[in-house]
This record gives C-alpha cells, structure tokens and sequence, in this order.
C-alpha cells in the first residue's frame, strides 16, 4: 500500500484526479492510518497529500459477516455512495503505477476500457448467478465477460444504479443481500456487469488489451511466466503492476532481482530499499 501511494505520486498525472480515497479495512485502522502516514508524509507532494481521504471500512459498509474477500468486494461497490466524481478508478493494495499514467489512459475513443473475452470456466457459476440477479440469461453474456480483477474504471451512476435496484429487489440494504448464502457465488465486477447488461444495449466499455499485469497468489506459477510477466511490463503498454502479498515468500532470486530491477526504472529513488517491499513480515499490516 505504501508503494501504491509512493506510485500515484510520483507517476501518475493528479492534474484530473478529485481525490485518493484509501478504505481502511485492516483489524486496526487506527494504526494502519497511522502507519500509512509515517511511512509515506514525508516522501509525497503536497498535491497528493491534499487529495488524500481515508475511510474506515465499517463506515462504508456493514460488512462485519462477510470474510476478508468478500468485504473487499463489498466495499468496492458501496464506496460510490461516498464519492462523487463521475468515474472512479478500483486498485487493490497489491496495485502500483510503474510508469507514467494519465486519467486519459484509461479511456479510448471517449469510453473507459476494459477486457472482455472468454469466460474462464472456473468463473462460469459466478457470471451466472451476478447475472441471474438482474434477469440476464443471455449465452453469450455469459461466455464472454470483463475481467474480475483491479485495475478497474468504475461509471459511478451504474454503481449507484446497481445498489438501488438490489435494494429494491430484496427489500433490505445491499450489505445484507450480497452477505447472504444465496448471493454467495457472485462477484462484485459481475454483478457490475450484469447490471449494466440489464439495461440492455451494447456495454459501454471500449474492449482493449489490459494495462495491468498480476502475480496472484498461486498464478503464474511457470517460473518462465513469472519472469516473462514482470517483464512485460517494461513496456509502456502495461501501466499497473499487481503484486500480492502471499506472492512473496514464494519469489525466487530471479524473481525478486527482476521486480527491483523494474521498480528502480521509474518508481523508487536509489536511496530507497526495494527490499524493504518485499519483505513479507512488513506486508502483513495491510489488511
């Protein structure tokens, strides 16, 4: 999360950005707060530093049943009740620019991106049960759909139109039905999806190749593909790294020479450790 914040500062373009709100969903957000400050006041602009909001979790949403995944999805959508852009842009705590990035970036030809393809078959339950919510039955918006994973440019007003019409639906707040064991097999990027499906006409995304790359927990595990992943993003085509915490202990030698060698491009200064970021015992405070 400290890389993520050291990244917005440093690379990405604040010039169109209204603020930086950062939910606080850890056992203690009182010390993850306080933690997040001392480690980044003293290194970002005043800009940033302005345009900081921190948000404790239980404030967006009643989300104290729901396991750790499953509020941070929660939250991702309800959080639109508290913003007040007309867009606004997903990132996971595992997310950091890497090279420098404008608003623009992420929309083509007036729409904001994304990538549709394929429905991983693993996934096939989930897009069937967001859809089903909304009265999408149609194949083919099921066997192809956006991705489930952050970077993600949300449209507010479909967010805020999503929770209504839930709300509506089931007669109590969106907390409680996207808590509930019948509604457990969704996902927050799907049930956004299908939503914006219900509405009928074409998606109001532009399908382009994704500006993000991961290393998940267990994906990729080829060695090759783990190289040839933070490789990738060397290129100015790949903006977003994502790499998650329980990734780190299983980096190799190679592995953690790459990503330094990466981060040392753009994002960290030479008198910064990239040690320091990938050190698992130091990740562990972000909830």
């Amino acid at each position: 999360m400290v890389l993520q914040i050291l990244s917005i500062d440093r690379l990405l373009d604040l010039g169109k950005v209204n603020s930086y709100v950062i939910i606080l969903n850890g056992q203690d957000n009182t010390a993850l707060r306080s933690f997040l400050i001392s480690q980044t006041s003293y290194r970002i602009s005043q800009d940033l530093s302005e345009k900081m909001v921190f948000v404790d979790g239980a404030d967006v949403a009643s989300n104290q049943e729901s396991d750790g995944w499953r509020s941070q999805q929660l939250l991702k959508l309800t959080i639109a009740r508290y913003l007040k852009s007309e867009y606004y842009l997903l990132l996971d705590a595992k997310n950091h620019f890497i090279h420098h990035s404008r608003v623009e970036d992420f929309f083509y030809d007036g729409l904001p991106i994304t990538t549709i393809g394929p429905t991983n078959q693993g996934w096939l339950p989930y897009v069937r049960n967001s859809l089903n919510i909304f009265g999408v039955t149609s194949e083919k918006a099921i066997v192809e759909s956006p991705p489930t994973v952050t970077p993600y440019l949300m449209v507010r007003s479909y967010v805020l139109g999503l929770l209504t019409k839930v709300e509506e639906d089931f007669g109590t707040n969106f907390s409680n039905v996207f808590n509930s064991k019948i509604h457990e097999k969704t996902t927050e990027f799907f049930m956004y999806y299908g939503y914006i499906a219900s509405l009928g006409g074409p998606y109001p995304y532009a399908n382009r190749p994704s500006i993000g790359r991961t290393l998940y927990t267990k994906w990729p595990q080829d060695p090759r593909r783990v190289i040839s992943t933070i490789e990738e993003m060397r290129s100015k085509e790949a903006l977003i790294f994502g790499l998650h915490r329980l990734r780190l202990a299983q980096l190799t030698g190679q592995q953690r020479e790459a990503i330094m060698s990466l981060w040392a491009m753009h994002l960290l200064r030479a008198e910064e450790s990239s040690d320091w970021f990938l050190e698992d015992s130091n990740m562990m405070i972000v909830a």
